[in-house]
C-alpha cells in the first residue's frame, strides 16, 4: 500500500457492509479504491461507529496518507470515517447514491404498472362479459355444438 500511496499521493478508502440473508452478523469490507485492494474484512455482530472505528484501526496503523473516503449514507459509517480521518473529504458511493436517488422513481414506476395492469384486466373482463352475453343470444354459441342446428340429419 505504501507504493500506491507514494504513486498517487495517498489512499482512497471505502467502507461498506453486507448483511447476508439469514445471518445475524454483517460482513464489513475496507478497501483501497484506486488499487481495488481489500485491506480489512470483519464479521460484526454489532455495528456502530465505535465498532467500525476498530475495524479501520489496521488501516490507520499503516500510517499512510488518506486522500478521501467513500461510503454509503449510513450514519454510523459516516461518523466512524469522520472521527478516524477528520480532515479527509468524504464522498457518498455513487452506486449507493444513484440507487437511493432512483428508488422513488422505481417505486412510482411499479405503482403505475400495478394500476395499469388493474385497468387492463378490468377492461378485458368487461369486454369478455360483453362477448359472452352477445353470444348467448346468437345462433352460434361455443356450447351449442358446431352451429348445425338447422341441418336436416335424415340423409
Amino acid at each position: 500500500m505504501a507504493q500506491v500511496a507514494a504513486e498517487r499521493g495517498g489512499l482512497i478508502i471505502s467502507l461498506d457492509g453486507l448483511e447476508p440473508e439469514g445471518a445475524s452478523e454483517q460482513l464489513w469490507v475496507v478497501r483501497e479504491v484506486q488499487s481495488e485492494r481489500t485491506l480489512v474484512v470483519g464479521w460484526l455482530a454489532r455495528v456502530n461507529h465505535q465498532t467500525l472505528k476498530r475495524l479501520l484501526a489496521p488501516v490507520v496503523a499503516l500510517g499512510l496518507p488518506v486522500l478521501a473516503t467513500v461510503s454509503d449514507k449510513q450514519g454510523c459509517v459516516r461518523k466512524a470515517l469522520e472521527e478516524t480521518w477528520p480532515e479527509v473529504p468524504h464522498q457518498w458511493c455513487q452506486s449507493h447514491y444513484l440507487g437511493n436517488v432512483t428508488r422513488p422513481i422505481y417505486d412510482q414506476d411499479r405503482t403505475l404498472k400495478t394500476e395499469l395492469r388493474k385497468t387492463i384486466r378490468q377492461a378485458v373482463r368487461e369486454s369478455m362479459k360483453e362477448v359472452l352475453s352477445e353470444s348467448q343470444g346468437s345462433a352460434f354459441s361455443p356450447s351449442a355444438g358446431h352451429g348445425d342446428a338447422g341441418r336436416d340429419r335424415s340423409h
